[in-house]
């Protein structure tokens, strides 16, 4: 969402719990498809861990190293949700639309 939809859903309201609750939407939808592509992801990573397990020279297929990744794109995802929302709610409503 823009900061320009934040501003009109937060000025119609004008409470900062609402700004939380837009906030808190915007990383939801963002986590939902982030943990939908890592899901696939890894799903995919074992199914074709066997085919692969041949190719790879001093890891295991099923090295928890290799996951433990997957754990570090989860949080980067989430930060990459949160922030820009987070900033996004913390302007003043009124000037974004005079802005815009």
């Amino acid at each position: 969402m823009h900061q320009y939809c934040f501003c009109v859903k937060e000025g119609a309201r004008a409470s900062r719990a609402h700004a939380r609750r837009t906030c808190s939407a915007v990383v939801g939808q963002g986590m939902a498809l982030a943990g939908a592509g890592m899901a696939a992801g890894v799903a995919g990573a074992l199914l074709v861990s066997r085919l692969l397990g041949t190719l790879l020279f001093g890891v295991s297929a099923g090295d928890p190293a290799i996951y433990a990744a997957a754990a570090v794109f989860g949080a980067v995802a989430l930060g990459a949700c949160y922030f820009p929302a987070w900033r996004a709610a913390g302007v003043d409503p009124m000037v974004t639309l005079r802005y815009e």
